[in-house]
């Protein structure tokens, strides 16, 4: 009886981690569909308690963050944005450049560890 169970949750569990991939493939969130994922495997990995699908899983988001990179533009420039943000090529791009990410980058350092305190930052300095 327990493994009816098991495979009956499998096979409704999966079916939405397709849909996850597909509607992944037709739009450009790719962080969400990565948080699908890892909540998809935690429950695989609670209701099989195999620490295998852990590491299978990891496999898994990194095969997909590795296709994602090679076959969605988006994706490659957000990666070339976030590993050089300073490089006045990409800042100063017309669209997509990396101004949002560097602004961002300096009101988290201007606030240290503890932050400025309440009411004492200003967020307004940071584009939409």
């Amino acid at each position: 009886r327990n493994r009816a169970v098991r495979a009956i949750w499998l096979q409704k569990n999966s079916s939405r981690a397709r849909t996850v991939i597909r509607d992944t493939c037709k739009s450009k969130t790719f962080f969400f569909s990565l948080l699908f994922f890892g909540m998809f495997m935690a429950m695989l990995y609670i209701a099989t308690s195999r620490a295998s699908w852990i590491l299978l899983g990891l496999g898994l988001i990194a095969f997909g963050a590795a296709l994602a990179f090679l076959f969605m533009p988006h994706v490659t420039a957000r990666f070339e944005i976030w590993l050089r943000a300073f490089d006045p090529e990409i800042y100063h791009r017309d669209f997509g450049g990396s101004y949002q990410v560097v602004q961002g980058l300096f009101a988290m350092a201007s606030g240290g560890l503890m932050g400025t305190g309440l009411g004492a930052g200003n967020p307004t300095q940071v584009p939409l």
